[in-house]
């Protein structure tokens, strides 16, 4: 569903008509006058933007906004949006044969279509959003693709992106959900789950190295990637009571 010669607000009329749901799933005008839609169900809460297909906010009930919004955020069509789970694609950080390019890709800048929204029988709500390729996309990377990304709000918020390729040629692609938590105090902070694991130093001159400690802890600048693990990960946070998984 996409209503591209509306105003916003015309826009937000058709789609609450379309595919609202009473006390559920409501779209409304965000910062920046960016439509989002509201996502609610058993008392938790989440917010996505339309533009970049963008989750900015997951409350579970009874407790602390799970992610991270940055202050500094534009909300401005062509900007993308600081903090929560900017989505990138199809390349990550630069783009190696043309540094030129929009750093992490032009999929979170980009308006995405509502291909369905739902209450499934389990009283969960799920939003498809899509974006598709067009003259612009080809400028910047030259296939035919398709991307959705599912974002279904019950308990837990779970985010499933998947790729189709329309071309008749095979590509690589690049993506990240990459998601800001918010957190009392970083210095108090832990994260484990990666004891053993391989990862780049970027702060160290991309040195690799293995993780030899239980548990991360932050006393400066950190900015490491762990190419290869499939490890389940908790973040834990003294300062809120919590663990986040």
């Amino acid at each position: 569903v996409h209503f591209p010669f509306m105003s916003t607000a015309q826009a937000i009329d058709k789609l609450n008509e379309h595919l609202g749901i009473a006390n559920v799933a409501e779209f409304r005008s965000g910062p920046g006058n960016l439509t989002q839609v509201v996502l609610r169900t058993h008392g938790h809460e989440a917010h996505v933007f339309l533009h970049g297909a963008h989750v900015s906010h997951f409350q579970p009930a009874g407790h602390d906004p799970v992610l991270f919004m940055s202050q500094r955020s534009k909300f401005e069509d062509g900007q993308p949006v600081r903090g929560g789970v900017p989505i990138c694609f199809p390349w990550f950080a630069n783009k190696a044969d043309n540094p030129s390019a929009p750093s992490h890709g032009f999929a979170r800048t980009r308006a995405w279509k509502v291909r369905s929204l739902t209450q499934q029988p389990d009283g969960s709500v799920r939003i498809a959003l899509g974006l598709d390729w067009s003259p612009r996309t080809k400028e910047l990377w030259p296939y035919a693709f398709a991307i959705t990304h599912t974002v279904t709000l019950s308990d837990t918020l779970t985010m499933q992106l998947d790729v189709t390729n329309h071309g008749q040629e095979p590509f690589v692609f690049e993506e990240a959900l990459h998601t800001y938590f918010a957190v009392s105090d970083v210095r108090e902070v832990t994260v484990t789950g990666l004891r053993g694991a391989t990862y780049i130093d970027k702060v160290d001159a991309g040195r690799r190295k293995s993780l030899d400690e239980d548990a991360i802890r932050f006393a400066g600048e950190t900015d490491s990637a762990f190419p290869t693990t499939k490890a389940t990960c908790v973040i834990h946070d003294p300062g809120m009571s919590r663990r986040i998984t």
